[in-house]
């Protein structure tokens, strides 16, 4: 709730957070260009890191695909509908306080079924980011080179 509060409010992103059963933990996105992008959000706190398990890995996998469908069949709540009318890209992040393991082979396997990228960054480089937009040094629009399967 905080990471969608945190980007829409400080960081001229629209969004909403969506939790509960069988949607994204949130959803962001730009309305401001001919280029605009939205992005699926999960957020998850582990005190000792979070090595994104197989079975989150396959969730995200459901939901970008939910969203690239957008087939009231595959979820009723039709959660997708959150994002505005006018994005014509999408990219996924995970959201965490530290990440463990191999982390990009499995960013990487959620493009190879999906064809959108996306990234896994910590909370520290989430304010750094936050802080940059808000500073007028970085513009959403190029915040999409972070969307490259990386952490960061």
């Amino acid at each position: 709730m905080k990471t969608v509060e945190l980007l829409t409010k400080e960081c001229n992103y629209k969004g909403v957070h969506l939790g509960g059963s069988r949607k994204p933990d949130g959803i962001i996105y730009t309305e401001n260009s001919t280029d605009n992008y939205g992005v699926i959000i999960d957020t998850k706190a582990y005190s000792n890191g979070y090595n994104l398990p197989i079975s989150q890995v396959d969730e995200m996998v459901r939901y970008v695909e939910e969203n690239n469908k957008r087939e009231k069949e595959r979820n009723s709540n039709e959660w997708w509908k959150e994002f505005g009318d006018n994005i014509n890209k999408f990219y996924f992040s995970f959201i965490s306080g530290k990440f463990i393991g191999n982390i990009e082979e499995k960013l990487q396997r959620i493009t190879i079924f999906t064809n959108v990228y996306g990234n896994a960054m910590t909370i520290i480089t989430l304010l750094y980011l936050a802080n940059e937009i808000k500073a007028n040094r970085l513009k959403t629009m190029e915040v999409v080179k972070y969307f490259d399967n990386k952490v960061y």
